[in-house]
């Protein structure tokens, strides 16, 4: 068997056609796993510049347009401690 470079169309359709594949619940697409990735690296500390070199954006307003100001472990936390609050008001 010959390899040979994989096609634009081809890598433009990878991550949809490994999503029907593996009978996920959703169709990711290669846009998915950048956006992912820039949340994930924000999240556990990452300055926007560092992720820049990395997602290969231009401008630091671009890559804040992935990045939530609230984490999901800080959503928990919030959750827990409202919740947390109620309960104690109902006792």
């Amino acid at each position: 068997m010959v390899s040979k470079p994989l096609g634009k169309n081809t890598l433009g359709q990878m991550m949809c056609r490994l999503s029907r594949m593996a009978n996920l619940s959703q169709i990711y697409t290669n846009h998915c796993i950048r956006a992912i990735a820039i949340t994930t690296l924000s999240d556990v500390g990452f300055e926007t510049r560092p992720i820049m070199t990395v997602s290969g954006h231009r401008n630091e307003s671009s890559v804040r347009c992935y990045v939530s100001d609230t984490t999901a472990v800080q959503k928990r936390q919030m959750s827990e401690a409202l919740s947390d609050l109620t309960t104690l008001r109902t006792k």
